[in-house]
């Protein structure tokens, strides 16, 4: 069996909340990352350098997928955001606002912009698992 590290860092900025998700093996595995969102949050997701979007699904009722429950005996509506890569190692960014997200990566700069206002992701690295200063 090939082992899997994970690290994770949290990034809490003006506007917007960063999840950063290293994955790390030495074959390829199927990395999945979900998030349940309320309708008032907005989730951009950077899959190694890429801006993407999740495949989401609201309230499905012929799975699991989609709901949460408040307390026993009750589930609600709730948008399930999902990403799957297969690659031996993956960094996924979820970004999470209020407002409209935009992602923009590089390694050196790396940048969001949540209505109309760009935001820095800071000097985090996977090497560190931890934010430096931008």
């Amino acid at each position: 069996a090939d082992p899997v590290t994970h690290q994770r860092a949290v990034i809490v900025g003006e506007g917007f909340i960063a999840v950063v998700d290293w994955l790390r093996g030495i074959k390829e595995h199927a990395f999945r990352l979900h998030w349940l969102l309320s309708r008032e949050i907005q989730l951009v997701i950077l899959a190694n350098g890429k801006v993407t979007k999740p495949d989401t699904l609201t309230g499905d009722d012929g799975s699991a997928r989609g709901w949460w429950s408040p307390h026993y005996m009750e589930k609600l509506p709730a948008t399930s955001g999902v990403m799957e890569l297969i690659e031996p190692e993956v960094e996924f960014v979820s970004v999470f606002s209020a407002e409209p997200v935009e992602g923009e990566f590089a390694e050196e700069d790396r940048q969001v912009v949540i209505g109309g206002v760009r935001g820095d992701l800071g000097g985090i690295s996977k090497e560190s698992g931890k934010a430096g200063t931008a």
